[in-house]
Parts: C-alpha cells; structure tokens; sequence
C-alpha cells in the first residue's frame, strides 16, 4: 500500500535533512511525497534518491497563517500519513519559547503524526517502538506497522520503561504485536526489550544510541495526568527527546 508522506522544507539547510531521512530509510521508492528554490532542491534530492518523478509533487504555498497552522491544515487537507520535518539545533532561547517551528507542530495538533528528523547516517534500520500502555502509543503501533509494511529491511523493537507498581510489560506489549501484525508486520521482525532507571527519556536515548535504530517511536502523552493541560501540550518524555535526540529520526503521533 501507498504511504502518502507530507515532506516540508524551508530556505533553511536543516529542512532537507527530512527528505533525506525518507530517502535513505526506504528501499521501496513507491511512497508519494509531497517553486522555490528549497523545493526544487528537495524535489531534485528525492529523485536523485530514487523517488520517480511522478511519486514526487512539490507545492509552494503563500503564509496564510502561522507556518505551523498552514503545515497541519495541510496535512489534513492532504490526507496525509505523516508530517515530516527537518529539525535544526535548537538554542536555550528558542527552547523557553517554544518558538521552532516543529515544536509549534507538536503543540498545535496531533491529527496526524509527525516525524522530526535530524541528519542521520544512511545504514541505520529499524523503528525502537516506546511502548508505556496509553493509547497514544498505541495509536503509533498502528502507524509503525502501517509505515513499515512491506519495508522489510526494518524490524521493530518493543520497548517499555516499567515502574514499580507495573505488572510487567507482557500486555502492554501483547497489544503493540497485535496492531503491528494486523498491518501485515510478521512475528519474526518484532523484538521485545525492558529499560530501566526512573528516567524514561534517558533509558529511550540509551536504548536508541547503543542499537543504532533509524527512529524512535513514541505517543505524546503517557499514561499519567490527563488533564486539560496534559492534552493541550505534548508529553515531558516526548519534549526530552525531541531535544536530545541527535542521531535518530522521532515519530510522534
């Protein structure tokens, strides 16, 4: 099945780095991805990467908005499968205000999931799935194994943080297995694994940097306060490691 990705680029050299995280992570060239001069480079990119021209439209679009307004009422417009961003560093300034463009993304609206990428080297593979039992990382289950079928150079690790007063992670990751088989990922590419330590974030990033994982997959929100605020900004493990993560491309949904 046809993924229909949504790659946004900017007159900044970091807003390429999303065309070229989906270049070099999928084999099949099928995926349908949405003039400057930013867009004719990024178009002339994809094709180079082996994306045919007719898989490959580029739109310019006047501000009617914020640019984080006009990127989501285009995804949903667009009826898109995922929002992919290229993500710069990001100063202690930007950082207090919240003022990137991708993270006024994350704020705005989760209609669709979003992939924050960074430059990253082309042999990484594989998806590290974050798993904690919310529905939101369930909801991302359901898009790894719908963005993964049929990429079979990718396999998926299931990994859980628990605490104390955790029963374990076997239903939690029964479920996760349930929704990425029913999207047609067979049993044989699905790893399981367990973090430790009381910082969630941290044991992610370990994770992700000591198996060298293309991206790391999280939900927005845990499965802690859910609250009018906890819904209206996105997790305080999802913010970490939208900072922190250097090497590895994050999936939010």
């Amino acid at each position: 099945m046809h993924k229909h990705l949504l790659v946004t680029v900017s007159d900044s050299p970091s807003s390429i780095d999303g065309g070229r995280f989906v270049g070099s992570f999928f084999r099949d060239k099928s995926c349908k991805l949405l003039e400057n001069e930013a867009l004719q480079n990024a178009g002339r990119f994809l094709e180079q990467s082996g994306f045919s021209t007719e898989n490959t439209l580029c739109q310019y679009r006047i501000k009617a908005m914020s640019t984080a307004k006009d990127i989501l009422r285009e995804a949903e417009r667009g009826k898109y499968d995922a929002v992919v961003l290229g993500r710069r560093g990001t100063t202690r300034l930007e950082e207090a205000l919240g003022s990137s463009v991708s993270m006024q993304v994350l704020e705005k609206g989760r209609s669709v999931p979003i992939w924050i990428c960074r430059r990253i080297a082309s042999d990484r593979t594989g998806v590290l799935l974050c798993q904690d039992g919310s529905e939101s990382s369930l909801v991302m289950a359901d898009h790894v194994g719908f963005m993964l079928e049929g990429a079979e150079e990718h396999g998926v690790t299931l990994f859980h943080v628990p605490d104390k007063k955790s029963d374990g992670s076997g239903e939690i990751f029964s479920r996760a297995r349930e929704a990425l088989e029913r999207n047609g990922i067979d049993a044989s590419r699905i790893a399981e694994k367990e973090g430790d330590g009381r910082n969630v974030a941290k044991a992610i990033q370990k994770e992700a940097e000591g198996a060298g994982y293309a991206a790391v997959a999280v939900g927005y929100s845990g499965t802690g306060k859910q609250g009018l605020r906890s819904q209206l900004s996105i997790g305080s493990v999802s913010k970490k490691l939208c900072y922190d993560l250097k090497s590895h491309s994050l999936w939010i949904s």
